[in-house]
């Protein structure tokens, strides 16, 4: 039976076995050609595969016509829908379930009127994610490949600019994260960690290489583990993964937070140019990296963070536009979903609205909503489940843990921009205030292992026919869940795509290939900037 606490806690589905082996067959290595000795994260790639790779997934594929339904027209469901309506077979009839009177999800780009000097004028807000910040340089994620496939899609260009600096307080001071005050500020605990790490590491891989990798730990506890105890290097990280994840380093779990550092700490590191990558990024680079979103990623150079002219909420409008011109595909809005069940004699998962209309009968139904609402609408025997015309300002955005009134929440966020910043809170002001609840579904401690048993009990009790998708149950951000839904969606058209692909939708781990070796290209990965 499926786990309660699993999906109440908003932990996510996935498969243990794609991060369990650490010795290089289960990791790819990626080397650099020396006549183009450019970042692996941007530039041309040869790569060797040495990856016993899983085959098939619980979701069932078929060349016949079928009728599928998405629950969720955030940007998980849309981004699902699309690559669905691109590849299945002709027929097919989708249908995607929007409980609110908009679709977007998070992404919501809200214009406020208002006057100054008795001119009026628009002010536009991002009441969610405001930008998409890359993180290619310092990870193996190829996510943004699906980011750039999406907006060729839609023939969307963005633009490109260069990170501002960045502040963290400690110790009640407030510090510009520069190399030069991070040196100076972090210099001998970093310096005392690096050598513990080092130190920690010898002679131990020849001992763990054959190994399946260690339980898995907190965030925190890695780095007391690896570079001993600093109350220095705890903030900086604490307030580092307060502002990505919103949440505790003390309870964050590193294999689903920080995976590349987590593998690279256990396993031998790579001779010199070169890297090691899982067989799911490579997987995706042989699919999606195609000249035109060649050219995109080399207009990504230009800067780390993306934007939208008219905001982030035009990724979503711009899906569903393109949705809604396909005669396959329909989008509900205000049809809330109140019951999930299986129909055994006619093989069906049956989805309940709340309007108490008849249910209507599927053949696949895609989960991208919250995992603590699909638990229950699960049934009860399954306890386990632009802005270059704005006038002159400064906008700011206040991310607060905790739930306030709106009122509270404005008082609280003047207080902290006096104290902090020396702004006067009587300060004339257009202030928007909202509980974004759930958000950000913590993935914590035993994340991995607790969604693997998950897993099999949710494809048992549905019959392989009702799959999930979303930062529930794989990377949180904007680009983390068109990931998972690019994922999801190739996993339902054309299971051999899904081979070797991380499991950022839900599959169950099955008979192992040969080891291959192939060549290909590489190119970056981007998460939401909160």
């Amino acid at each position: 039976m499926l786990c309660n606490k699993a999906l109440h806690r908003s932990h996510g589905i996935t498969a243990a076995a794609a991060y369990t082996r650490v010795a290089s067959r289960t990791l790819m290595t990626a080397a650099p050609r020396k006549s183009r000795p450019t970042c692996m994260a941007y530039g041309a790639t040869s790569v060797s595969v040495f990856s016993a790779r899983r085959r098939g997934l619980a979701t069932h594929a078929t060349s016949e016509p079928q009728n599928i339904a998405v629950i969720g027209g955030g940007i998980t469901g849309l981004t699902t829908a699309h690559f669905l309506a691109k590849s299945v077979p002709v027929g097919t009839k989708i249908t995607v379930y929007e409980a609110s009177d908009r679709i977007g999800g998070w992404l919501d780009t809200q214009k406020v009127e208002f006057e100054q000097n008795g001119q009026k004028s628009v002010v536009q807000f991002e009441r969610g994610p405001r930008t998409l910040r890359s993180y290619a340089r310092d990870t193996w994620k190829m996510d943004d490949l699906v980011l750039f496939t999406l907006l060729n899609d839609l023939d969307i260009m963005p633009s490109f600019r260069p990170g501002g600096t960045r502040y963290v307080r400690i110790d009640g001071n407030i510090t510009a994260v520069t190399p030069k005050n991070m040196i100076k500020l972090l210099w001998k605990p970093m310096l005392r960690g690096f050598w513990r790490m080092k130190r920690n590491r010898l002679g131990t891989f020849a001992d763990r290489s054959d190994q399946r990798l260690p339980k898995d730990m907190s965030v925190g506890e890695f780095l007391r583990m690896a570079a001993g105890e600093s109350r220095t290097v705890d903030q900086f990280a604490s307030a580092v993964l307060h502002g990505i994840w919103g949440g505790d380093i003390d309870r964050l779990s590193m294999q689903s937070v920080m995976p590349k550092p987590w593998h690279n700490y256990w396993l031998k590191e790579p001779l010199p140019h070169l890297a090691h990558l899982p067989a799911h990024e490579l997987a995706l680079v042989t699919q999606l990296l195609t000249e035109e979103v060649r050219d995109m990623v080399k207009l990504s150079h230009q800067g780390a963070l993306i934007a939208f002219p008219e905001g982030m909420g035009s990724i979503p409008k711009a899906i569903a536009k393109s949705l809604q011109d396909k005669p396959n595909v329909e989008i509900k809005l205000g049809q809330s979903i109140s019951k999930v069940e299986f129909d055994s004699a006619a093989r069906k998962v049956m989805l309940s609205t709340a309007d108490g209309a008849s249910p209507a009968a599927y053949d696949k139904v895609i989960s991208t909503i919250n995992s603590k609402h699909l638990f229950r609408l699960a049934p009860k025997h399954l306890p386990a489940a632009r802005p270059f015309d704005e006038p002159n300002g400064t906008k700011m955005f206040v991310l607060m843990k905790g739930t306030y009134a709106e009122e509270d929440a404005k008082a609280k966020v003047r207080e902290i921009l006096h104290d902090h910043l020396g702004i006067d809170p009587d300060e004339r002001c257009i202030m928007l205030a909202r509980t974004n609840k759930d958000c950000i579904p913590q993935h914590h401690v035993g994340h991995r292992e607790l969604m693997a048993r998950a897993d099999g009990e949710l494809s048992a009790a549905f019959n392989g026919q009702l799959a999930v998708a979303g930062p529930s149950y794989s990377a949180v951000g904007v680009v983390g869940s068109m990931r998972s839904g690019y994922d999801m969606a190739t996993q339902v058209t054309d299971p051999g795509k899904g081979r070797g692909r991380r499991h950022g939708s839900r599959s169950l781990p099955r008979r192992r290939e040969a080891a291959s070796r192939r060549p290909a290209r590489a190119a970056g990965g981007r998460q939401a900037d909160p």
